[in-house]
């Protein structure tokens, strides 16, 4: 697994995951950045926003979900789900339409249990990449 690091800011580091040679959650945002212009631009707003000054407390745009799992949104659009590592990092893991919710949500907590299995056991690897 490879945490790709797409955002450096003063108060957070935002990664993206990548399992197999794919990063979902990025081949996502290339997709919307194409199809939804907009959205796109709002979510990596959020990202920026919430590397240089923190977590944006507008649970229109970024809210808590559960056990640890948060999401960028655009309401009625699309979500980013995400955790917290520490006290400085934000990975992304995956994203996907309104209407895909529950499933998103599983998979979201599948990837952070498995990102968390690897850097506890050594073979989590960390690389620099732009969105």
């Amino acid at each position: 697994m490879i945490a790709l690091k797409i955002r450096t800011g003063d108060s957070f580091d935002i990664f993206a995951l990548e399992e197999d040679g794919e990063c979902k959650v990025l081949e996502f945002l290339n997709l919307i950045s194409k199809s939804r212009r907009q959205c796109f631009l709002k979510l990596v707003n959020g990202f920026d926003r919430t590397a240089d000054t923190g977590l944006m407390q507008n649970e229109e745009r970024f809210k808590p979900l559960h056990a640890g799992i948060f999401e960028f949104r655009v309401p009625g659009e699309v979500r980013i789900l995400c955790f917290l590592d520490g006290s400085g990092i934000v990975v992304l893991t995956n994203g996907f339409t309104t209407d895909k919710m529950e499933a998103g949500t599983r998979h979201a907590s599948e990837l952070r249990d498995r990102y968390l299995d690897a850097k506890r056991n050594g073979y989590l690897t960390y690389r620099e990449d732009n969105l």
